[in-house]
């Protein structure tokens, strides 16, 4: 299928898909991202409200009704030049 825009019910994938990432980044500097007790909570309340809101871009990339990448991008006003 490719990429789409996101909705509300790619949002538990999503999550999965971050939880493994900050894994893989914790392996490479456990410092920086040790692991936070209710990340997952926490930002699945968060992408719920970007997904839902319209006001940023929120794209998937689906794969066969796989979900394997998204990315997430804030709409904002261009500073005056």
């Amino acid at each position: 299928m490719g990429v789409r825009d996101a909705k509300l019910s790619d949002v538990p994938r999503m999550i999965e898909l971050a939880a493994t990432k900050r894994d893989q980044y914790h392996e490479y500097s456990p410092m920086l991202w040790r692991r936070a007790s209710g990340a997952r909570e926490a930002q699945r309340s968060f992408f719920k409200k970007l997904v839902a809101s319209g006001e940023s871009i929120c794209l998937v990339h689906d794969a066969d009704g796989v979900i394997n990448g998204f990315i997430i991008g804030p709409v904002i006003s261009a500073s005056p030049v």
